[in-house]
């Protein structure tokens, strides 16, 4: 089981099957609608990721292209181009996520908050693109019902590793929420220890293996 679009939905994943969605909660027509008029008053180059099959991109110019070609290189998938994503949000097939490539996502961020009330979307700024959610989602809040409805297995019980804002919720609620070396200030503030690794340097596993070494969990217990 993995949480996934930043919380907003939960997948059973296999190496022999397609990814089974145990629960999702996407963005509204209302909520996507306002999201995709903003992005398109900023001139900004919009991606609406979906459960199923690729995200989808409509880029309107070769700056758009060039900033989404690097978003692709991050995450290491292909998007699918589309028209115009107005019509694909007005056949009904509902986002779980938009998201934003920009220069300066703090910046950008900050920006979309004053246009966009907090109640109706909830705005996070990432590595090199802002992020648009239900308000109501966090990867927190999708970790807690995965641990109680799927997996059965107290939060307390559970350790966590996060680097960007998009994880302090999720580090607040377990009993071992773990700040990579590489993660912003305000996420290691909430923290209950910083790992001595960062991502490149495989600190997930580096610290988890200590772990297991200490005894502290048993493979049995990983989900």
């Amino acid at each position: 089981p993995t949480v996934c679009f930043n919380g907003a939905c939960a997948m059973m994943m296999s190496r022999s099957a397609c990814p089974q969605v145990l629960f999702s909660e996407g963005l509204s027509m209302m909520m996507a609608k306002s999201v995709l008029s903003f992005c398109q008053r900023a001139s900004w180059c919009a991606s609406y990721c979906v459960a199923s099959g690729p995200a989808l991109a409509a880029p309107a110019n070769p700056e758009h292209e060039r900033m989404l070609s690097r978003f692709e290189s991050l995450e290491g998938t292909r998007q699918e181009r589309v028209a115009d994503l107005d019509e694909v949000l007005a056949s009904g097939r509902l986002p779980l996520k938009i998201v934003a490539m920009v220069e300066d996502p703090e910046a950008c961020a900050a920006e979309a908050r004053k246009e966009l009330a907090k109640d109706l979307v909830h705005i996070i700024a990432a590595e090199m693109h802002v992020e648009f959610l239900n308000p109501a989602v966090n990867k927190g809040r999708s970790l807690a019902r995965l641990c109680s409805e799927v997996v059965r297995v107290p939060l307390d019980e559970v350790v966590a590793y996060g680097d960007n804002h998009n994880d302090i919720e999720m580090l607040c609620l377990v009993g071992d929420g773990v700040a990579m070396a590489n993660a912003k200030d305000a996420v290691k503030s909430v923290a209950n220890r910083v790992c001595q690794w960062d991502n490149d340097e495989e600190g997930v596993a580096k610290d988890l293996a200590e772990l297991l070494d200490a005894g502290v969990f048993s493979l049995h217990a990983m989900v």
